[in-house]
């Protein structure tokens, strides 16, 4: 499973996250040595809730905290 890039941005990923769109490229590059079939899952962003960096300036450090919307 992966995340797409909307759920990465919605979720405060940093650049460590691979994507759903990146695997599919990386995949479709490599179709020609892979013999077996693979299937990808794209994990969307959430649509009641969304992460907000935060910052602790006490302990300087970021954090997400989880937000409710009403979408």
């Amino acid at each position: 499973m992966f995340a797409t890039e909307a759920l990465k941005g919605a979720g405060c990923f940093d650049a460590t996250v691979g994507t759903f769109e990146a695997a599919e490229d990386y995949l479709a590059a490599m179709q020609s040595i892979i013999v077996s079939p693979i299937v990808i899952v794209g994990l969307d962003a959430p649509v009641s809730f969304e992460v907000k960096e935060e910052v602790d300036p006490e302990r300087r450090y970021n954090y997400g905290a989880i937000i409710r919307t009403n979408r």
